[in-house]
């Protein structure tokens, strides 16, 4: 059974587009939430239940300076596609020209994401802290710094919903 990619929507729902593995592409025209909003952050993700449940994030694309207008109005294109050897592309832009804001590119290999979701099931462990471990080390494992990332993008992703 193939999974589905799509965005999480300002309301948390998973907002499905298209089937991982295929070849398709599809275009969006996405509006802002907010009056005069800025910036739009698009998050990707794949489920196999079309629902936030179990969706796996795949990555973001952050629109700023996208021209101010009022909640609703249609502003921003997201085009995404998928090949069958599993890479997303995805492309965020202003549809109006005048604003001169960010075009921004995503591209991942579901392959390698599933590639890592299997060296994910490796338990991770921490040592106890004592005279061993200093307090001050910045040393962590490679799970615990990509762990950082997508909570890091979930703090903007909730900034832009309260904004």
């Amino acid at each position: 059974m193939a999974a589905t990619i799509g965005i999480k929507l300002a309301n948390g729902e998973f907002y499905p587009i298209l089937e991982e593995y295929s070849q398709a592409k599809k275009r969006l025209v996405l509006t802002t939430v907010l009056d005069n909003q800025r910036s739009v952050q698009i998050d990707l993700y794949r489920s196999f239940t079309e629902t936030m449940a179990d969706a796996q994030y795949i990555g973001s694309l952050l629109l700023e300076k996208i021209k101010s207008r009022p909640k609703g109005e249609p502003s921003i294109e997201l085009v995404i596609t998928s090949s069958e050897d599993g890479v997303i592309n995805a492309d965020g832009v202003d549809l109006d020209p005048s604003a001169k804001g960010d075009h921004q590119s995503l591209n991942v290999s579901l392959r390698s994401l599933d590639e890592q979701s299997r060296s994910d099931d490796i338990p991770d462990f921490e040592l106890e802290r004592g005279e061993f471990a200093s307090k001050g080390s910045s040393h962590g494992t490679e799970k615990e710094k990509r762990k950082k990332k997508p909570l890091f993008l979930f703090f903007f992703f909730f900034l832009f919903i309260i904004m």
